[in-house]
């Protein structure tokens, strides 16, 4: 499984599609109540597609991604756990987590700023089809 990340420097926004190559359709979207800074899109089921990273939250995706054009892209693989599925844009020490709909999101700050990657939790999502 694979991550599709794309970062467009005109906007200063990121985007994490949690699923490469899967149509998924968008149901509604939602402010993360810890981080105005982090929207996620839901599908149909309330389950996460994708995490959409503005302003100073898009910092690591754009070190990551920007190659001087103003839209780039990239697929990334997931890093497999025990509980499921794993993926980090830096290096930063993880110093808060937020759990939400199976995904739990993973911070460098202490107040759940500084994104830095997300941890997917497969068995959790497929106990609730």
């Amino acid at each position: 499984m694979k991550a599709k990340m794309s970062y467009d420097s005109e906007a200063d926004m990121g985007y994490i599609y949690l699923f490469s190559g899967q149509e998924i359709s968008i149901d509604e979207t939602e402010e993360l109540e810890v981080n105005p800074l982090i929207a996620l899109d839901l599908d149909r089921n309330k389950k996460i597609a994708g995490i959409e990273l503005a302003g100073e939250e898009a910092a690591e995706l754009k070190k990551l991604l920007y190659k001087g054009k103003s839209y780039t892209e990239t697929v990334h693989s997931y890093l497999k756990t025990e509980e499921g599925l794993s993926l980090r844009i830096g290096e930063s020490k993880v110093e808060s987590r937020h759990p939400v709909s199976g995904v739990t999101l993973s911070f460098a700050g202490k107040d759940c700023t500084g994104f830095v990657g997300f941890d997917y939790d497969i068995k959790g999502s497929e106990g609730e089809k």
